[in-house]
């Protein structure tokens, strides 16, 4: 069981990559808007804010589709994954269907941080109000602008520094809540096809570890019930499968 454990939390550096990589896709969205925005701020005086905000959330949602589609095909590697781990344990290990990962995936809540009183909410809606989100801050300082009155290029550096700040922090955030949502399910939808009926919540315990996480080592949550990693952000808590 130690040996299962180990590979788990060392998987756990593949699924920061991914996420990180999910990230840049988003990013390539975010960085897209707001060139779009800014071309049209400065080339039309007569701007209308309104249709800008509708077409710059159309260019990243194009972005935030190809994000949400690297996260579907990551839950056919991750049952993959979890059925070789199984298969050092179980004689006999049956696998999922796609159809079930992608169900689970859009069905169920993400974890956004349990310990922090995070909302969970599903992943399309998640992405969808991301897009809808980075749009209106993007075109909140051209519209701050032509109410006040101010320098287009002052307006342009502001986007820009919004973009590359708070926005891809935002998306960095999404991301990797995504990825580790993808694979808390898959996980889970292969248990359901195996001898497997409970897990173990497993806190990797040093100096940085949370009260929270610190107080879920150890417990044990039937397939199914029970809170599940992420806990807040950045958390490194995992679940193994109780044999």
């Amino acid at each position: 069981m130690a040996t299962i454990t180990n590979k788990i939390i060392r998987h756990q550096i593949f699924l920061e990559r991914f996420a990180g990589g999910v990230a840049l896709t988003m990013q390539a969205g975010i960085d897209a808007a707001r060139d779009q925005a800014i071309t049209s701020a400065v080339s039309d005086r007569n701007i209308d804010v309104k249709a800008l905000q509708a077409a710059i959330a159309a260019t990243i949602q194009t972005h935030m589709a190809r994000a949400l589609n690297e996260v579907e095909n990551l839950t056919g590697y991750e049952a993959d994954f979890n059925v070789k781990i199984l298969k050092s344990e179980l004689k006999e290990v049956a696998n999922t269907s796609q159809d079930k990962l992608l169900a689970a995936l859009h069905n169920k809540p993400m974890p956004v941080g349990l310990a922090d009183g995070g909302v969970n909410r599903k992943i399309n809606p998640a992405y969808n109000k991301f897009s809808e989100q980075t749009a209106r801050q993007l075109v909140q300082p051209i519209k701050d602008s032509l109410v006040l009155g101010g320098d287009m290029l002052v307006v342009s550096e502001t986007m820009v520094a919004l973009s590359a700040g708070l926005l891809s922090a935002q998306a960095r955030s999404l991301s990797r809540s995504s990825v580790v949502h993808a694979a808390n399910t898959s996980k889970e939808e292969v248990y359901k096809v195996n001898p497997i009926t409970q897990v173990e919540w497993v806190s990797v315990l040093d100096s940085s570890t949370t009260d929270y996480c610190r107080g879920q080592d150890g417990k044990k949550y039937k397939i199914g019930s029970g809170p599940r990693p992420p806990a807040h952000y950045n958390c490194r808590s995992v679940t193994r499968p109780l044999i």
